[in-house]
C-alpha cells in the first residue's frame, strides 16, 4: 500500500533546544520520517521562504513543496494528511481549511483554544466522516497501555477507588519568556492546566472510563499571580506579568462505574524521593500502583515510570514496561516515541491507541467541567406585581443578569453555571454540587419564626459546617440571616435598626482589609479621617449602593469580638454594619446591587404605603 502523503503546518527551522515552536521538529518530523506508513510531501509556514528554509534545514527532498497559505496546502491533491503543529490559538484557523478540503487531519493537543473551537472542529470532521487524530500521546504510552490492559482483564477485580497525587511543573514559573505568555493564562486554553494536566486526564479516563459529572467537584488554586517576563536575551521586559493558570488542581468524584476518584496535582520546588506522582487503582481482588519521577511530561516515556501489581491472594510483582518492537519506532528518540506510536496506530486503524477529534472533545469538556463553577441562588421572595412582566417573578433573574455580565467581561462566562431555588417553597440544592450559594433579599425578617426561615437558617449552618468548599454570599435579608446564624453564637443580633429605615443610594466606607483582598475596590477608597472604619462617621468616599432596609446586624463591642478572621466590611452614617466577610468563605452586603431604579421604586411603593402606616414624608425621603 502506498504511504500516506503528509503536509506539515508548523515545522520550523529553529535550532536545537526545547523552546517554543520546536515540538514538530523534535517529535512529528522523526515520527513521520522513520515510518514506512508516511511520506512528507509539503510544508506550510509563515512564508514560502520560511518553509524552504525548514525543508533545507531538515534535509527533506527537494521535491517537497513549500506553502505559506494553508488553503493552498489543503487544496493540494498530492496531500492526504494535514498535520497542524503550531500554537493552540491558531489550531482552528489552520485546521478548518484542511477539513473543508476533506483531508485527514492531525492536530496537536489541545484540539482548540476552547470547548467551542473543539466542538466546531469535531463537528466539521463528523459531518464529512473524516479521519482525524489529536496529539494525545499518552494513550500510546507503554504505562497507559499496560494499565488499561490489566484493568480490562479483570485481574484486580471490580474497581473500587483510584487516587493520584502528582506534580505539575517541578519549579514554579517564576521565570518566563516572551512568546509563551499564553502558558500563564487560564483563558488561553494552552496552559499547564489544559496541556500538562489535560494530557494526564485524557489517559486517566482512557484507562478507567469517564466521570459521573453529577458527582464532580474541583478546587483550583493559584499561588503565583505574577512574575517577571524575559525576552530571548534574558532581559526583563515585564517585572509583573499576570498569571492566572492554577498551581494546584484537585478533582474528586465518582466514575461511571461507581468507583471513587481523586486527582491532586501540585506545583512544588522539590518532592520527597524525587517521586513526581503516584497513582493507585484499587479493586476487589488487588491494587495497581503506577509511579513516575519529576520533570517529565506524562505523554512521553521515561525510565522512572514504574508499575506494580499486588493481588490480595498473591505476591506483589513489578510489571516490565517494554518499548514496542515495530519498524515505525526503531529509530526515534524517547521524546518522539509516543508520537510515532499514535501515528502508527492511526495508519493501521487501531482506535484504542490514539484519540480522534470526538474523543479529544470529551476531554475538553471534562476540563471545562472542572473549571466550571456552580452558583446556586436561593430565592427568598418574589418581585412586586408591577415589575414581574418586565423582570420576571424571582430576584434571581437579576443576579444572573449582573453576575453573568461580570463573567463575560472577565472572559469566563462559559465557566459559570447558575441554578435557582425557591426556598420559601422548600426547594434546596445539594451543597456537594455547589461552589457557592447566594441568598437573596426578602421582605421577611431574619428573626421571623416562619418554618421556611428556620429551615433556611439550618441549611446555611449546615453548609458552613459541613461543606467548606462552598462560598456563602447574602444580600439584605440574606446578609442578616447569615449574620444571625453564623455570628449569633458570638454575640451578633439582628434587630430593628434604632435609626429607622435606610433608603436611597448611600456610601459605605470600606474596611482596609476588604480592599486588600479585593484590589478592584481600591479606586473607591475606604474610610476618610472623619469616618470611622466601622462606618459610625460620615464619608464621601467608598462603595455607593442602593439601600432599602429597616433591620440591621448589631455586632458585639468591640468589633474584635468577632471570631477568627471575620470583619465588618464597613458602614454608613446610618448603619454601622453594611456587610460581613470571612476570607474565602463568606461575604454579605446589606444594600441591593441587584435592584435598578424601577425595581426599587416599585418595591417601595408596594410595601411602604400610607395604608400600611408609612407617611407621605417617609415616601418622599425614601425617593430622595
Amino acid at each position: 500500500m502506498a504511504p500516506t502523503r503528509v503536509g506539515i503546518v508548523g515545522l520550523s527551522a529553529k535550532g536545537p533546544g526545547f523552546v517554543p515552536g520546536v515540538w514538530a521538529s523534535l517529535t512529528i518530523l522523526p515520527s513521520l520520517q522513520n515510518s514506512p506508513e508516511y511520506e512528507i510531501v509539503a510544508l506550510c509556514n509563515s512564508s514560502v521562504e520560511a518553509a524552504r528554509r525548514s525543508i533545507a534545514m531538515h534535509g527533506l527532498p527537494s521535491s517537497t513543496k513549500a506553502y505559506e497559505d494553508i488553503r493552498e496546502l489543503a487544496g493540494d491533491a498530492d496531500v492526504d494528511l494535514v498535520v497542524v503543529s503550531v500554537g493552540v490559538p491558531k489550531h482552528l484557523e489552520l485546521a478548518v481549511p484542511a477539513l473543508a478540503a476533506k483531508k485527514k487531519v492531525y492536530v496537536e493537543w489541545p484540539l482548540g483554544a476552547s470547548v467551542a473551537e473543539a466542538e466546531k472542529l469535531a463537528g466539521l470532521a463528523e459531518a464529512d466522516g473524516l479521519q482525524t487524530i489529536v496529539g494525545l500521546q499518552g494513550r500510546s504510552d507503554s504505562l497507559t497501555a499496560k494499565l488499561r490492559e490489566i484493568v480490562e482483564s479483570g485481574e484486580i477485580g471490580d474497581l473500587l477507588s483510584t487516587s493520584v497525587v502528582g506534580t505539575l511543573l517541578i519549579n514554579p514559573p517564576s521565570y518566563w519568556v516572551e512568546g509563551a505568555e499564553y502558558y500563564l493564562d487560564i483563558k488561553s486554553g494552552a496552559n499547564m492546566f489544559h496541556i500538562g494536566f489535560g494530557h494526564f486526564l485524557d489517559s486517566f479516563t482512557h484507562v478507567l472510563g469517564d466521570f459521573d459529572l453529577g458527582t464532580l467537584s474541583s478546587i483550583l488554586k493559584v499561588d503565583l499571580t505574577q512574575g517577571p517576563l524575559h525576552n530571548a536575551e534574558g532581559k526583563v521586559v515585564d517585572p509583573a506579568y499576570p498569571k492566572s493558570a492554577p498551581d494546584h488542581v484537585l478533582v474528586q468524584g465518582k466514575l461511571n462505574g461507581g468507583a471513587t476518584a481523586s486527582l491532586n496535582f501540585r506545583t512544588t520546588s522539590a518532592t520527597v524521593g524525587d517521586v513526581g506522582a503516584r497513582w493507585i487503582i484499587s479493586g476487589t481482588k488487588g491494587e495497581i500502583e503506577a509511579s513516575w519521577g519529576n520533570m517529565i511530561m506524562w505523554q512521553t516515556p521515561h525510565p522512572s515510570k514504574k508499575l506494580k501489581v499486588k493481588l490480595f491472594t498473591g505476591e506483589e510483582r513489578e510489571v516490565e514496561l517494554q518499548r514496542p518492537d515495530i519498524p515505525a519506532v526503531a529509530n526515534v528518540s524517547d521524546l518522539a516515541l509516543n508520537t510515532a506510536l499514535i501515528l502508527d496506530a492511526f495508519a493501521k486503524g487501531n482506535g484504542s491507541r490514539y484519540a480522534n477529534f470526538e474523543s479529544a472533545l470529551k476531554t475538553h469538556r471534562l476540563l471545562d467541567e472542572i473549571l466550571k463553577r456552580h452558583i446556586a441562588i436561593l430565592d427568598t421572595d418574589v418581585m412586586v406585581p408591577a415589575v414581574v412582566p418586565t423582570y420576571g417573578r424571582y430576584f434571581s433573574g437579576q443576579y444572573i443578569k449582573l453576575l453573568g455580565a461580570a463573567a463575560k467581561r472577565l472572559g469566563v462566562s462559559h465557566l459559570v453555571r447558575f441554578t435557582t431555588w425557591d426556598v420559601v417553597a422548600g426547594h434546596y440544592p445539594d451543597p456537594s454540587d455547589a461552589d457557592a450559594i447566594l441568598i437573596t433579599g426578602s421582605i421577611a425578617a431574619a428573626y421571623d419564626t416562619d418554618p421556611w426561615v428556620i429551615a433556611l437558617g439550618a441549611f446555611i449552618e449546615g453548609v458552613y459546617a459541613d461543606h467548606r468548599h462552598v462560598r456563602i454570599f447574602g444580600t439584605c435579608f440574606g446578609h442578616q440571616l447569615v449574620g444571625r446564624v453564623l455570628l449569633g453564637p458570638h454575640g451578633a443580633v439582628v434587630e430593628k435598626d434604632p435609626n429607622g429605615y435606610e433608603f436611597g443610594v448611600q456610601t459605605i466606607a470600606l474596611h482596609p482589609r476588604l480592599i486588600e483582598d479585593f484590589p478592584c475596590l481600591a479606586a473607591l477608597g475606604g474610610a476618610e479621617p472623619d469616618a470611622a472604619a466601622d462606618g459610625t462617621g460620615p464619608s464621601r468616599r467608598g462603595l455607593r449602593l442602593q439601600m432599602c432596609h429597616g433591620d440591621h446586624v448589631a455586632l458585639p463591642r468591640p468589633p474584635a469580638g468577632l471570631p477568627g478572621n471575620w470583619i465588618n466590611i464597613g458602614g454608613t452614617a446610618h448603619c454601622a454594619v453594611q456587610g460581613l466577610y470571612e476570607p474565602s468563605r463568606v461575604l454579605t452586603i446589606q444594600p441591593h446591587f441587584e435592584c435598578d431604579q424601577i425595581i426599587m421604586e416599585e418595591t417601595i411603593r408596594y410595601f411602604y404605603t400610607p395604608d400600611k402606616g408609612f407617611s407621605e414624608e417617609f415616601l418622599e425621603r425614601a425617593f430622595a
